[in-house]
């Protein structure tokens, strides 16, 4: 009886059988979360990007005669909005608040997947956000 335990003959073909779909599903997992990953910091770069540019529409006659800081809402949001298309043309503003020094942006992505299509998981929304301010402190 001990003779029959000890033989591991043909012991590779079962163990194949049962661990390449757990390798498949790793290698699903690595791919599709390696493309989220990568549209997210893409998507980051293009709400910071946008964020930042909206900074630029502040009341420059006021700015030079007085001193203060006075963003402009309108040109703002379409500078966020211009910035953020030129960066990452699939992606769509969410929010966008702006007050006389500052600005908010944020901004998702639909991410397509390959593996997880066979769960029925044919994309994934990523957000992102960004703030930036003028001005002292």
């Amino acid at each position: 009886m001990k003779h029959i335990l000890k033989r591991e003959e043909g012991f590779a073909v079962p163990f194949v059988a049962v661990m390449l779909p757990v390798f498949i599903a790793l290698c699903g997992l690595l791919i599709d979360g390696g493309l989220m990953a990568a549209n997210y910091m893409k998507l980051t770069g293009a709400v910071d990007a946008a964020a930042h540019a909206a900074l630029d529409s502040y009341d420059k006659t006021a700015w030079e005669e007085d001193g203060t800081i006075d963003i402009q809402p309108a040109g703002a949001r379409n500078l966020a909005d211009d910035y953020l298309h030129a960066n990452y043309p699939e992606a769509r503003m969410e929010i966008f608040e702006s007050d006389s020094t500052s600005v908010y942006v944020k901004a998702s992505v639909s991410s397509p997947l390959f593996f997880m299509k066979v769960a029925g998981i044919n994309e994934v929304s990523i957000e992102a956000s960004s703030g930036a301010s003028l001005g002292g402190g």
